[in-house]
């Protein structure tokens, strides 16, 4: 659960494809413990050979993270990802931070972030910049809150050389798009 001291212990990862499993791979590398979903069975099995706790169940990833980060392929996954009947929102709580990696238009991000806001739950767009094979060099343009972010940098850095905040909820997909 989500500690107070504001120390993250357990990250979510939501979609373990090819930017996913790299991301996974760079939090297990530094230390973090990350629990990790997707709805390939091939994928969730790849992640597990790296380290990462696998469920099978995505609430179990909002009931038990404290940042839950997605690497999803589109708006429609993290809409129902993220506010399906099952999906996240129906399991987090206060406190909690979802960060989106994924591209997805502005207007998607502002909708997803408006219903995290409703459960108090906190929400970045941080859309990578950069291919699979230049992780480490990845830059994000993150948009969202900036104290949220500042909780997010050590999970963040692990795989992004470099984060810009560019304003507010929606703003970074706005810059990468």
């Amino acid at each position: 659960m989500y500690s107070n001291n504001n120390i993250i212990k357990l990250v979510g990862l939501v979609g373990l494809g090819t930017m996913g499993k790299i991301i996974a791979s760079r939090l297990v590398e530094n230390k973090f413990e990350v629990i990790g979903y997707d709805i390939s069975l091939e994928a969730r099995r790849a992640a597990e050979d790296i380290g990462v706790k696998v469920t099978e169940r995505l609430a179990d990833i909002g009931e038990r993270s404290d940042v839950v980060l997605l690497s999803l392929p589109g708006p429609q996954e993290v809409r129902e990802v993220v506010g399906g009947e099952n999906g996240l929102l129906s399991k987090m709580h206060s406190g909690q931070i979802i960060v989106d990696l994924s591209t997805v238009d502005p207007f998607t991000t502002n909708e997803v972030a408006r219903k995290a806001k409703e459960k108090e739950v906190e929400y970045l767009d941080a859309p990578i910049l950069g291919r699979p094979v230049s992780i480490g060099r990845w830059v994000s343009p993150v948009g969202g809150e900036r104290k949220i972010l500042e909780k997010c940098k050590p999970v963040l850095k692990t795989f992004c050389s470099k984060l810009v905040h560019v304003g507010p909820s929606g703003a970074g997909n706005t810059v990468k798009l």
